[in-house]
Order: C-alpha cells, then sequence, then structure tokens
C-alpha cells in the first residue's frame, strides 16, 4: 500500500458513510407498504404484513431484495421513482460532508462504491447536490448483481479506472466489506466507526473530516 499522501483516488462508500440510513429503511418499510396499501386496498397494518413477509421469503441472500424494479413489478407499483424521490428528500447528510467533499474535490479524484441500487444512489446525489463531486459511481448491486462488495467488485472497480489498487483509499462504514475485503485486494481501507464500535480495528475514523490530517 502507498503512503497516503500519495493517493490519486479516494472511494466513498454511500449509506451509512455519506449520508444517514434511515432514509433507505423508510423507503422500505414505510413507503412501500404505504403505497401497497393503496394500490390494493387493504389497510396500512395488512399492507405492512404482506409487505415484509414478501421481503422474508425473497431473503437478503437473493439479489432482487436489493433490487428496487423488482419490487415494483412484484407489488405492480406504477409511481416508485415518486417514492425513492420522497425518501431521498427525508435523508440526512453527515454535517461534514458537504466541506469535506469540496475540499477534497480539489486534489483527488472521487468515486462513490456501494451495494445500494443505483436508482438510489443517482437520485440521493441530485437532490442533495453532491453528484458533482464524482467521477464514476459503481453499485455492485446495479453494475455486477452482487449482494455483497466482494473482492471482485473492487478488483473491477480497480479494472475500470486502470489503476492499481494502491492508488485508492476507501472508507465506509462496514467492518467486513468496506474494510477487510478492499484491504485484502491490496486497497487502502478505513473504516468510518461514528458510534466507536470497533475499538479493534486500527485504521478507524469517528468522523469523515479527521480525513484532512491523514492526508496532509
Amino acid at each position: 500500500m502507498r503512503r497516503l499522501e500519495e493517493l490519486q483516488i479516494i472511494s466513498f462508500d454511500l449509506d451509512g458513510t455519506l449520508v444517514d440510513r434511515s432514509y433507505v429503511d423508510f423507503f422500505w418499510n414505510e413507503l412501500i407498504p404505504l403505497k401497497y396499501a393503496e394500490i390494493h386496498d387493504v389497510d396500512i397494518e395488512t399492507a405492512k404484513r404482506l409487505v415484509l413477509r414478501a421481503y422474508d421469503d425473497i431473503g437478503s441472500n437473493d439479489i432482487r431484495w436489493y433490487q428496487v424494479s423488482f419490487w415494483a413489478k412484484e407489488f405492480k407499483l406504477n409511481n416508485i421513482d415518486e417514492l425513492v424521490d420522497e425518501a431521498v428528500r427525508r435523508a440526512y447528510i453527515y454535517p461534514e460532508v458537504y466541506e469535506l467533499l469540496s475540499r477534497l474535490f480539489r486534489k483527488y479524484t472521487l468515486i462513490i462504491s456501494t451495494n445500494a441500487d443505483m436508482i438510489f444512489v443517482l437520485k440521493l446525489l441530485r437532490v442533495k447536490g453532491l453528484l458533482r463531486y464524482f467521477k464514476r459511481i459503481f453499485s455492485c448491486v446495479t453494475h455486477m448483481k452482487l449482494i455483497r462488495k466482494e473482492d471482485k467488485f473492487y478488483r473491477w472497480i480497480c479494472s475500470e479506472l486502470n489503476v492499481d489498487p494502491c492508488e485508492i483509499l476507501h472508507i465506509g462504514d462496514d467492518p467486513i466489506y468496506d474494510y477487510q475485503v478492499p484491504r485484502n485486494v491490496g486497497i487502502n481501507a478505513y473504516l468510518i466507526d461514528r458510534q466507536g464500535r470497533f475499538i479493534y480495528i486500527k485504521h478507524r475514523l469517528r468522523r469523515l473530516d479527521e480525513l484532512y490530517d491523514m492526508l496532509a
């Protein structure tokens, strides 16, 4: 791995890293059942029970579980874009993010590396005024049909950018798929640990703006 001050590319996870993930829960657990109840003429409690049961029947080890388009078809929701719009408008961007990206953008190539469906990623970044900071967006769910950010996902990113793994710094909030896996590939990875739960991990940040001192 290269010294951090020599890096050219900084990769960010999205949910839990740049934005609080509660907007995603709101979409899946509140907005979808609400629209299901309206379309299928059932009460909201029945709708929630049926929707959550359908999620469980598919399960989080199935790629369809992560795909907005699949559930739109499954539940016969013809206005899914509007629901995504409503969810992302409620999204909370962590307070240090705007200044951080505006400063890093001047020196580094910034990318997104996420397992969120691209429909969420693009709408969120546009609505929140963040899209202009990122040169590329990589979704393991949308682009590679992977449910998790496995090593081949990170290797694919390196291939797409035509760089060695050691030329990238990745930051995310999952101790396995944002930290252990990319580091195994040779990427410089740091865990964002806002709650201080992973004290056993050496390379971690409590706030994203700690990057300033790291990269100085």
